[in-house]
């Protein structure tokens, strides 16, 4: 009874690591690893240089050059359009001809595109604040990561060496 009861907690683990590895069928037979050496792990400087590269940055980087670039179309609003236009007008009365020309400068157009050049100056500066931020929020998270990962292989070397008989 007891080796049945095992049996299924054999099994039910076995499909609760099948899951977690995205499938269905428990279709392993054992698992094999060597205690005896730890992986290579990489320094800590190589590791911080590769927060620049995360997901979370790479999104911020976009939102950043998005916003760059919907400043500069703010800024190109800042000036104005200046319409020109000739034309002959027939006048039926005098049957006389007549040339037409019309000028088409817009007022403020300028003082409008300033509040929007500031409006994306300011939004570029928060997405900027919140990436540094974020950035050395998960320096110090892999910091502190780096300091238990050190510890733990410190201690499984020193249980690897003293505790163990050879």
């Amino acid at each position: 009874l007891e080796q049945q009861r095992a049996g299924q907690k054999l099994a039910s683990a076995r499909m609760s690591l099948a899951s977690t590895w995205v499938g269905s069928q428990a279709d392993y037979a054992e698992a094999q690893a060597d205690f005896s050496s730890l992986p290579v792990v990489a320094s800590f400087e190589e590791l911080a240089e590769r927060l620049s590269q995360t997901p979370e940055q790479s999104a911020l980087a976009l939102e950043a050059e998005a916003l760059t670039a919907r400043r500069k179309v703010a800024q190109a609003g800042g000036r104005p359009d200046v319409n020109f236009s000739v034309g002959v007008r027939r006048l039926q009365g005098t049957r006389d001809q007549a040339l037409v020309m019309a000028v088409n400068v817009p007022l403020g157009s300028q003082s409008r595109a300033a509040y929007a050049v500031a409006d994306m100056d300011a939004q570029i500066d928060a997405v900027n604040a919140r990436r540094d931020a974020l950035r050395n929020e998960r320096h110090q998270e892999l910091f502190a990561r780096y300091q238990e990962l050190t510890q733990a292989r410190l201690e499984a070397e020193s249980l690897r060496t003293s505790m163990i008989p050879k």
